[in-house]
């Protein structure tokens, strides 16, 4: 009999490939594009006091839709972001 699988933890990563930008930050989300609309209007305001600077929504990270990458133009505003937004 297969042992049932566990749901995986959302995680948050930043990460960068080693040529400097981009900065991508994952954020977990709830209800699929919904929920990218409340993480957007989110980091809009973040954006619109000058906490951070310009952003761009990157891809899912899979096809269940449950995080998605966020790409920040340094590692301050993806930093800012991150402890903004998921504390």
């Amino acid at each position: 009999m297969p042992i049932p699988s566990r749901p995986q933890k959302q995680r948050t990563e930043c990460h960068s490939d080693g040529n400097s930008p981009p900065h991508i930050v994952t954020f977990p989300v709830t209800e699929g594009i919904f929920g990218v609309g409340r993480l957007a209007t989110r980091l809009k305001a973040l954006e619109g006091t000058n906490q951070i600077g310009s952003w761009h929504v990157g891809h899912w990270i899979d096809h269940t839709h449950t995080a998605i990458r966020i790409q920040f133009d340094n590692d301050e505003d993806a930093r800012v972001a991150t402890l903004s937004l998921l504390v």
